[in-house]
């Protein structure tokens, strides 16, 4: 795997197939699918994109390098990384705690108050579940194993800053009433009142090297506090029209920057 020389950009999902710069191979059930002259490419790869979860460790291990990285996509699926990983930087977020076992978890109404957020270990596209009562936490205890409760913030402001390669490209304000799902509205990521989260997000994704990944924050009890990471939107909206990330990406690899 060592003295690769080759500058060509390998893809394996097919998210870049517009970029001239870049060669899809697509995903195949397993590496042994690749037929020798395509592992000799991964092989010397200036970069592979979109390896996808089941190649991401594979590549990291092998030390060929990935984008995204094989950590974002560990902490992008994880509930239970990510609870882990904010305690252990002491980051800003609600009180989260991780139930294995049913005895671990009949002690869920003695450390949370009602309501509260229940989650699997997964990210899952449902999201969290609201909480309001025994029942409802005795069902999902019965789902989950291990079971990732936080609890409820009513939060006053809430924003998701979209990273690529360790930079923000998009900033969107959560302009939903609570009542369906989240909508999002642009806002320009130089905007004064995202300072101080703009800042904490590029230490945040150094950190812990996401590269690309979108960080939700909340503004709730008088500060800033992250809510979770999870993968970042296809497009999005700006007064100049749609933002489609995966364009972005081709033209950042266009420009020799990634």
């Amino acid at each position: 795997m060592n003295g690769r020389t080759d500058n060509t950009r390998i893809a394996l999902a097919p998210f870049l197939r517009s970029c001239p710069s870049v060669l899809t191979l697509g995903v195949r059930p397993a590496i042994h699918d690749y037929p020798p002259e395509e592992k000799e490419l991964l092989r010397r790869a200036h970069r592979v994109f979109f390896p996808t979860p089941r190649y991401a460790g594979l590549f990291q291990a092998a030390g060929i390098p990935t984008f995204p990285l094989a950590t974002t996509y560990h902490y992008q699926r994880s509930n239970v990384l990510q609870a882990n990983l904010f305690q252990c930087l002491q980051w800003p977020h609600p009180h989260t705690r991780i139930y294995f076992g049913m005895r671990q978890k009949r002690n869920i109404p003695k450390d949370f108050r009602f309501p509260l957020w229940a989650m699997g270990r997964r990210v899952a596209s449902a999201g969290a579940h609201f909480v309001e009562d025994l029942e409802a936490l005795e069902d999902l205890s019965q789902r989950f194993n291990p079971l990732v409760v936080q609890e409820h913030i009513p939060w006053e402001d809430r924003i998701d800053l979209v990273c690529v390669h360790f930079q923000c490209v998009a900033a969107l304000r959560c302009v939903s009433d609570g009542a369906g799902p989240a909508a999002f509205a642009f806002i320009p990521p130089g905007h004064l009142r995202l300072q101080e989260i703009l800042e904490a997000t590029h230490r945040l994704v150094h950190l812990a090297q996401l590269d690309d990944i979108c960080v939700e924050w909340g503004y709730g009890r008088h500060q800033w506090q992250v809510i979770g990471l999870r993968r970042p939107p296809l497009q999005w909206m700006t007064q100049q029209g749609p933002v489609h990330r995966h364009r972005l990406i081709g033209s950042l690899i266009q420009e020799g920057r990634l």
